[in-house]
């Protein structure tokens, strides 16, 4: 898929503009709503409509898809966080990987100077926004582990994973 980073961009332009919080609409409202002209938010529609993340429900209302939804930031299990945390430095870091693998050397430390994990130590905000994302990961992963693992019979369990204890809870 030689263009799938437009799918990318795409969706990516829709999240920061909240497109899936405003759902469902019209275009004229949610033009309104994300400060963008009746074509450009058309156009924006059409293209999330042809990457499955919205349906046009009537002539004048756009609904986010069952994959849509999970990039609303009131959904239980939504990756709008995600999407913001995985941009940026790891989007920078991911284009230089033909290098790693021609040097065997971490693009995101030779564009931060360090490890991913003690860069993170040193950004308390970012490191937030890491521990949010994998443990809205982990709710979703562990749903219904109880059903498959038989917790009960332990005396003493350790989660260890995510660093928020998502597994005991679920």
């Amino acid at each position: 898929e030689l263009v799938s980073y437009w799918r990318y961009y795409t969706l990516q332009t829709a999240i920061a503009l909240n497109v899936f919080d405003y759902l469902p609409k019209s275009i004229k409202e949610l033009q309104s709503k994300i400060n963008l002209s009746y074509s450009s938010t058309t156009r924006l529609m059409r293209a999330l409509q042809e990457s499955g993340f919205v349906e046009k429900i009537n002539e004048n209302q756009w609904n986010p898809t069952t994959v849509g939804v999970y990039f609303r930031a009131d959904h239980p299990y939504s990756l709008k966080r995600a999407s913001e945390h995985w941009s940026g430095e790891h989007l920078d870091s991911w284009k230089e990987l033909g290098q790693s693998l021609k040097t065997e050397c971490s693009s995101f430390e030779k564009h931060y100077g360090t490890q991913w994990f003690d860069w993170l130590k040193k950004k308390p905000q970012k490191d937030r926004h890491f521990h949010q994302v994998i443990s809205i990961y982990a709710k979703k992963d562990y749903l219904g582990i109880s059903k498959h693992i038989d917790l009960t019979k332990h005396e003493s369990i350790i989660d260890v994973g995510g660093a928020r204890g998502v597994l005991l809870t679920h």
